[in-house]
């Protein structure tokens, strides 16, 4: 022990403050560690797209084949998140967070070792069980390992490694598997799966099991005035930017981009965009209300496709134009939670949750309409497909969220009604 540690033993209430100096530092090391878990699960999940060309070559399949890795990740993970909520509910928090990791770690491993069409499929399936597990786990133990005043910072501290998985984990993940394959990069996710496995078994405690929702509860969720709606413009976003992400690849190969260093620089664009969109989301949301900040984000989602189409033809403009693709995008997401939590009142979690659920939903559909749209149109066609799904989008805001008046009492009667 150092001098200044034992002389705070020695005063009177030292060993107090001395206690609770290593639960607040115990505390901080293991939100990293959870943070740290989200940036290996969202490298994992958005990954596949900047290396389908990888995929589709070694596998021996088409591209728009290889795209349906993305659509069986994300509907798995769609279907099975609430799923697996409601069923292992009762289990303790982390033995669930490592049993969820296991199964993460399986599915990357079975794709690390293959090149069968099949068996990849099936390891993303396996590995999307386990990432709709761990994701909300993280959230939930993150909250529950801090204290009150403190719980709102260590949940966004937490999902920040998910926006760092866009800025870094996917370009570099698209680096590695250029520079050696794509089996290589899957190793490395298994490795990082596996080792921070380990790293909270030995870190964490037990953690109790908060209350159990029933999947009953939960689809009864879903029929909350206004939920609806707001669950179908996710949809419906998601849908339409990721039928470009999902092919980002085979797209700016298209166009004369086909170097993975310059695909490289196109996707940390996109990742820098999103980060960049996430905190200016939450700022109009904060001034303007959701609608608005929705309508923005979906008319500058459309224009951003449009210029991509007209004018991303060299390097410089496809970084430029995809970095206003990825502030323009996730523009939506600050706006959606805080409807959600106005319209959910108690239930405003279990509303958060089918979010997620139906963004991965759109997600997985992207993957079926970028093949259609690939196989009937070509790949020049994707960002057009993608500026008339934001126009979709524009639409569906504009005539089903009510004004700005209206969704104040909507919040009202919903916190009254719970």
């Amino acid at each position: 022990m150092t001098d200044s540690a034992r002389s705070t033993v020695n005063r009177p209430g030292g060993i107090v403050r001395l206690l609770d100096w290593r639960v607040v530092m115990s505390v901080k090391r293991n939100i990293f560690l959870l943070a740290l878990t989200m940036f290996i699960v969202g490298t994992d999940g958005f990954v596949v797209a900047g290396v389908l060309g990888d995929i589709a070559e070694q596998s021996g399949v088409s591209i728009e084949a290889a795209g349906q890795l993305i659509t069986v990740f994300a509907l798995a993970y769609a279907i099975a998140s609430p799923i697996i909520a409601s069923v292992f509910g009762q289990m303790d928090r982390k033995y669930f967070l490592i049993l969820s990791l296991a199964v993460f770690s399986l599915g990357n491993l079975i794709v690390a070792l293959t090149a069968d069409y099949s068996l990849l499929m099936a390891g993303r399936i396996i590995s999307a069980l386990g990432a709709s597990a761990v994701t909300p786990a993280v959230i939930m133990i993150a909250g529950m390992i801090s204290p009150p005043e403190r719980r709102g910072r260590a949940i966004s501290y937490v999902f920040s490694g998910l926006t760092i998985a866009t800025i870094l984990g996917v370009p570099f993940g698209t680096y590695l598997s250029h520079a050696m394959d794509y089996q290589s990069l899957f190793l490395s996710i298994t490795i990082g799966g596996a080792v921070m496995l380990a790293v909270l078994s030995a870190a964490l405690s037990r953690l109790p099991s908060p209350p159990n929702v029933s999947l009953r509860q939960r689809l009864s969720a879903v029929r909350m005035k206004g939920a609806p709606s707001t669950l179908l413009v996710t949809v419906v976003v998601y849908l339409s930017a990721f039928t470009v992400y999902s092919y980002v690849s085979a797209y700016y190969n298209g166009r004369g981009i086909t170097d993975g260093n310059e695909l490289t620089w196109i996707l940390l664009a996109f990742g820098s965009g999103g980060a960049i969109g996430n905190l200016l989301g939450g700022r109009l949301t904060d001034r303007f209300g959701p609608r608005t900040t929705n309508i923005v984000s979906h008319l500058g989602l459309c224009a951003s496709f449009v210029l991509i189409s007209l004018a991303a033809d060299t390097l410089i403009r496809a970084i430029v134009l995809t970095f206003i693709w990825g502030v323009c995008g996730w523009l939506l997401a600050p706006s959606q939670q805080y409807r959600l939590l106005a319209l959910g009142g108690a239930r405003a979690q279990i509303l958060i949750s089918w979010n997620s659920s139906c963004m991965y939903l759109g997600i997985g559909l992207s993957g079926i309409a970028g093949a259609l749209v690939i196989q009937t149109l070509g790949t020049s066609a994707l960002t057009w497909a993608g500026a008339a799904g934001a126009l979709l989008a524009v639409l569906l805001t504009g005539t089903l969220y009510a004004p700005a008046r209206e969704e104040n009492r909507l919040a009202e009667g919903a916190e009254k009604a719970v």
